[in-house]
């Protein structure tokens, strides 16, 4: 009979989910720098609020490799994370907030 393998506490299992807060400069580039068909596919959406959601949405899918949805625990996505978003798009941070 095979063994199933041991599960997280939910404590280590949230610490593990969470958007991580600090990610150097290199981190965030080989986890949140978007392929050029997702940038294709983020200059598809209209709005500037829009564009900026859906590459945020895609970065998340990254790294850690969950939906914005599902960070309801976290108030905001970091910071850096948006900027470095912002650059590749070629939006300013505060679009995100709309």
């Amino acid at each position: 009979m095979k063994k199933s393998p041991p599960s997280l506490p939910d404590e280590q299992r949230q610490i593990m989910m969470e958007i991580p807060t600090d990610l150097d400069a290199r981190d965030l580039a080989r986890y949140y720098t978007l392929t050029p068909e997702e940038l294709e596919l983020v200059n598809h959406r209209r709005r500037p609020a829009n564009r900026f959601g859906f590459a945020v949405q895609l970065a998340l899918l990254h790294f850690p490799g969950r939906l914005l949805a599902e960070y309801r625990n976290q108030k905001q996505v970091p910071r850096a994370i948006l900027t470095s978003i912002a650059q590749q798009i070629n939006l300013p941070v505060s679009a995100y907030a709309e």
